[in-house]
């Protein structure tokens, strides 16, 4: 049976949960204001902040991690994103529990999860954001492996329709980046930000992801007053500095047979795991 990141890195959670009990300012800091959709954004900054400049905590954090994911692996134990070793030696078993679960899936839904699962690694592994680049480069490497292990078992067809929104990018492993920009610890000279020049973070958001939301809320009807869909398109590509060919995306998405909105899931489980830990 699957085990979550706080079963599997306890001591990590442990030295993350104890951070942020010893830390009042945290919990002065204002909550995310209706008025401003990236407060929660400022938020995690301020309080990543603090973390990288208690040396203390960050390098335990570092040396806990090298030892609890050593163990892992040594034990040939499944976990979030682990070795392709380990986790070819529990596909069937990873399989037989989600089609047991799940009485009308396949081996493709599963598959399909599967990749998706993973490509959320940045957000679905709890402290990732907190580890040094060489731990993030190994969980990308690891990622990455699986990824190509579970698309060569899909059809052609189904990969072109389905997974067209999985783009892994070496360097936001490597440079360490998602929601931020590399942290000053390991690099001083790294400035760069995508959208919104004020806040020191990047936005991890491919066209076909950005469609998702923004036809979401338009079909939700939580967008108003707009003269039409393109208007609101670009407003936020403009926002988010990431141009979207409206057009050609929203037909992609429309074409979905099996896995029909891949982002909007993955947004799903991020929260519920955020809500459940």
């Amino acid at each position: 049976m699957k085990k979550s990141i706080v079963e599997n890195f306890p001591k990590c959670m442990r030295i993350m949960k104890q951070f942020e009990s010893e830390q009042p300012t945290l919990k002065s800091h204002s909550p995310p204001s209706q008025g401003d959709p990236f407060e929660g954004l400022k938020h995690f900054m301020f309080e990543f902040t603090l973390f990288e400049n208690n040396s203390t905590y960050y390098e335990n954090l570092q040396d806990t991690f090298a030892i609890e994911y050593k163990w892992l692996v040594s034990d040939n134990i499944y976990f979030y994103c682990c070795p392709l070793k380990i986790y070819k030696k529990h596909y069937n078993s990873l399989k037989k529990e989600f089609l047991e679960n799940f009485i009308d899936a396949d081996e493709i839904d599963f598959i399909l999860k599967e990749i998706n699962d993973l490509n959320g690694y940045t957000k679905m592994f709890l402290f990732y954001q907190y580890l040094n680049s060489q731990h993030k480069s190994k969980i990308y490497y690891s990622v990455k492996k699986n990824i190509i292990f579970l698309k060569e078992k899909l059809p052609q067809d189904v990969i072109d329709s389905e997974l067209a929104h999985i783009q892994i990018d070496k360097s936001q492993a490597q440079l360490g980046r998602n929601l931020y920009t590399q942290t000053r610890k390991e690099s001083n000279n790294d400035s760069h930000t995508t959208g919104y020049k004020d806040l020191p973070f990047q936005i991890d958001l491919s066209e076909i992801d950005l469609t998702e939301i923004i036809k979401s809320l338009i079909q939700a009807k939580v967008i108003h007053s707009y003269k039409s869909e393109k208007e609101v398109f670009q407003h936020f590509s403009k926002a988010l500095n990431l141009k979207v060919d409206k057009r050609e995306k929203l037909q992609t998405i429309k074409g979905r047979t099996i896995d029909k909105t891949p982002f909007l899931n993955r947004l799903t489980i991020a929260l519920e795991n955020w809500i459940n830990n």
